[in-house]
């Protein structure tokens, strides 16, 4: 784009600085196509005329707006009155009832007659939600717990939404929001839909008027369901990360060696990585290290599920000795029993450490929720050789956060 398709709308003048500001809206209507993976961003004279051109660039940054984040609220502890609940051609009305667990809570059933179910507003009504601001960052998220099975044993449950009176609709299995988890009666389950996602399938965010959640068509007979806490949002606004270490090791948390009686400590790298944690294994391969929150600490990162990750550096100065030692990341909850255990190398593309070189490891908060972490409630974080074949090993850890991405 030239730079005069700014906001600002004005060329560069010699000898005055000028800012350029493009709304990421705008660069996907101009055919960016992965606002998510943004790599590259270059400011330059049109090709093979720029001989001679010189200029200074500050303050290049990809931010948000220090706006309130819109928000529609589709069921909260109360029916929304603009996007009430609606049966779309089945001939049963949903209700409000009391859950045991939640209170007030939506529920929908599914008679003789196939139907699809969900929030609508009232017909002729007019009322859409512009969700562009909310492409990044932003998703579609509901509880859902099933009271009674479709009498179909082969029904699949789908979520639906629909944009501009349905010239715009994209229909998912309800399991793309669960992590392949499949609804249980009688249990409450999130479901998570990222706005990039959709909008990457072709969806136009900017006029939806439909949001559902159903057995699929003709297959859904008996079922009863219920739906709370549903709405359209960013769930990182107004969300602040937690910095475990960045130069100084956070008030709140401790260095830990669970078995081997060592004692982490924070040492200066030598590089310009400053103050960094290092871990020494030398009495006992039988042991695990990391970081863990003092009593009654622990810390809540569900409202970055969509787009946080714990990330953090890590250098092996000194390789374990057993031979069949490998690199592990390890995140538990306050209940020890509540945990995900994965390869380290699974942070960073694949690649194992090497001794001697600093490598960033980056490991989603979907992906840990996806395997069984509760992420509201993180209260450890490890980093260690398998246990037993630890011996010898020396290794550095620095700018460890838990933070949107």
């Amino acid at each position: 784009l030239p730079l005069t398709a700014s906001e600002e709308g004005v060329a560069p003048t010699v000898g005055e600085w000028q800012t350029y500001t493009f709304p990421i809206k705008a660069l996907v209507d101009a055919g960016l196509k992965e606002a998510s993976a943004i790599d590259v961003l270059m400011i330059f004279p049109t090709w093979d005329m720029g001989n001679g051109a010189e200029y200074l660039v500050t303050n290049a940054e990809i931010v948000s707006p220090e706006a309130a984040s819109p928000e529609l609220v589709l069921f909260g502890d109360s029916e929304n009155p603009d996007w009430p609940m609606w049966d779309c051609c089945g001939g049963t009305t949903p209700i409000v009832v009391t859950d045991e667990e939640r209170g007030n809570v939506a529920e929908f059933s599914v008679g003789a007659e196939p139907a699809v179910l969900g929030f609508k507003p009232p017909e002729d009504s007019g009322i859409k939600f512009d969700a562009s601001a909310l492409m990044v960052e932003g998703v579609v998220q509901f509880d859902l717990k099933v009271v009674e099975s479709p009498s179909n044993p082969d029904a699949v449950w789908k979520f639906k939404i629909e944009s501009n009176n349905a010239k715009s609709a994209l229909e998912l299995d309800l399991t793309e929001g669960s992590g392949g988890a499949e609804p249980v009666v009688g249990e409450w389950q999130t479901y998570t839909f990222s706005l990039q996602e959709i909008a990457n399938q072709g969806f136009d965010l900017s006029a939806i008027d439909v949001v559902m959640m159903y057995p699929a068509w003709d297959t859904g007979e008996g079922a009863v369901y219920r739906v709370d806490e549903a709405r359209i949002y960013n769930p990182s606004a107004g969300q602040e990360g937690l910095a475990i270490f960045e130069e100084s090791l956070n008030e709140d948390w401790n260095l830990f060696d669970c078995c081997a009686g060592s004692k982490p400590g924070v040492v200066d790298s030598g590089d310009d990585h400053g103050q960094v944690t290092e871990f020494v294994i030398q009495s006992t391969p039988d042991t695990v290290l990391g970081f863990q929150a003092k009593d009654e600490v622990s810390f809540d990162a569900s409202a970055m599920l969509a787009n946080g990750a714990i990330s953090f550096d890590m250098r092996v100065m000194s390789q374990p000795e057993g031979a069949d030692a490998q690199w592990l990341f390890k995140v538990e909850s306050s209940d020890s029993k509540i945990f995900v255990e994965v390869p380290l190398a699974s942070g960073n593309y694949g690649e194992e450490p090497v001794a001697g070189e600093w490598a960033t490891y980056n490991f989603t908060l979907q992906s840990l929720f996806d395997a069984g972490l509760d992420i509201s409630d993180i209260k450890t974080i490890m980093i260690f050789p398998t246990w037993g074949q630890s011996l010898g090993a020396e290794y550095q850890v620095d700018n460890l956060v838990i933070d949107n991405f």
